[in-house]
């Protein structure tokens, strides 16, 4: 089970500097990744990593963080979706999980 975060990445209305990337993890035997997510559809415009849990795929693979904006899922876009229709989206995913993220900020960028 593979699960990709694709960053097709801009700068964002509020002129927060972002980083484009791909990310592809295997989820664990739970058919999970290792992360959980804020934000979302009526509360706030985008969807965010809020915490990579230690010893999961997401944790080992290093590349995600706290903070990463997510902005799709297996090539979908989760504008207007909310947290709960995101974290569906990806545990419906058989074989694993591409999502697309601006990646962390460097730090010349902060």
């Amino acid at each position: 089970m593979f699960a990709d975060l694709d960053y097709d990445i801009e700068e964002d209305k509020l002129g927060i500097p972002t980083v484009p990337g791909k990310v592809t993890l295997q989820k664990d035997a739970q058919n999970l990744i290792g992360i959980s997510i804020g934000g979302g559809a009526q509360y706030c415009p985008c969807l965010y990593i809020v915490q990579v849990f230690d010893n999961t795929p997401a944790a080992l693979d290093g590349t995600v963080a706290a903070g990463d904006e997510i902005t799709g899922v297996n090539g979908r876009s989760i504008k207007g979706k909310t947290k709960v229709e995101v974290a569906k989206m990806i545990q419906e995913v058989k074989r694993g999980w591409r999502g697309r993220s601006p990646g962390p900020i460097p730090p010349h960028l902060r």
